[in-house]
C-alpha cells in the first residue's frame, strides 16, 4: 500500500490519480484556512482503498465572526477536524487508518494545529475505542470542548446531529476532562478551570 498520496477535491471528470498529481491535495477554502486530503492506494491496482479528510472546523470559525477576521484565522489554525476517514472493509486490520491518521496529525501539528476532533456516530463503540487507543478523549454527548486561543474564548460542542467528538491535543498539547458545576467539559491542560456560571454561546464544531 502507499500512503501519502493526497486527493484533489475537484470533479472535472479526471481519474483520481490525476488530480492527486495535479493538485497535490490541499487546498484553500478562504477565510477558512487549509484543507487537507490523504489517500492509500493498492499498490497492486493503483486504485483508492482508503482516504482521510481534514478540514478547518468551517461552520465554528463562521459563528465566532462577531470575534473579528484574526481570531477567526487564528481558530482556523489552532483547530482542526477530521471530516472523514474510511478504509475499504477488504483492507481492514492492516493499521492503513492508523497510518493516515498519524499522516493527517503530522501535516496539523506542522501547521501549528494544537486541537484536532473528529467525528463519531453516537452509540459507534468501535469507533469509539479505536480513536481511544491512539490518543484521542471521547467527548459525551453535548459536552463541551472549552479553551482560550489569543483572547478568544473557545466554548462548543458537537451540535447535538448525532455525531460526538474525540478530541486530540497536538504539538505538545494535552486535553483533559475538567469540571464545572455538575457538568464535565474538556479542556486544553494548565487552563483555569471555568466557573460554573460563565455562559457558553451555543456553538457547533461539527460541520
Amino acid at each position: 500500500m502507499a500512503v501519502g498520496r493526497p486527493l484533489s477535491p475537484y470533479g472535472d471528470g479526471k481519474s483520481l490519480k490525476q488530480h492527486i498529481d495535479a493538485h497535490g491535495g490541499e487546498f484553500s477554502v478562504m477565510p477558512f484556512g487549509k484543507v487537507r486530503a490523504i489517500v492509500v492506494e493498492r499498490e497492486t491496482r493503483r486504485d483508492v482503498c482508503g482516504l482521510a479528510l481534514v478540514l478547518p472546523p468551517g461552520q465554528l470559525i463562521r459563528q465566532y465572526a462577531d470575534q473579528g477576521s484574526v481570531a477567526q484565522r487564528s481558530l482556523s489554525v489552532a483547530v482542526a477536524e477530521i471530516d472523514l476517514l474510511a478504509v475499504d472493509p477488504d483492507v481492514r486490520g492492516q493499521g492503513l487508518g492508523t497510518a493516515l491518521l498519524s499522516e493527517a496529525e503530522q501535516w496539523l501539528a506542522n501547521r501549528k494545529c494544537r486541537v484536532v476532533t473528529a467525528k463519531i456516530a453516537r452509540g459507534d463503540f468501535q469507533v469509539m475505542r479505536w480513536y481511544r487507543r491512539r490518543g484521542y478523549l471521547v467527548a459525551a454527548q453535548g459536552e463541551h470542548l472549552c479553551f482560550s486561543m489569543h483572547n478568544v474564548f473557545l466554548d462548543c460542542d458537537d451540535g447535538n446531529d448525532g455525531y460526538q467528538m474525540a478530541i486530540k491535543g497536538l504539538g505538545g498539547t494535552s486535553i483533559r476532562r475538567a469540571q464545572r458545576g455538575s457538568e464535565t467539559y474538556v479542556t486544553v491542560e494548565g487552563q483555569k478551570t471555568i466557573s460554573a456560571d460563565r455562559k457558553a454561546p451555543a456553538r457547533s464544531i461539527c460541520t
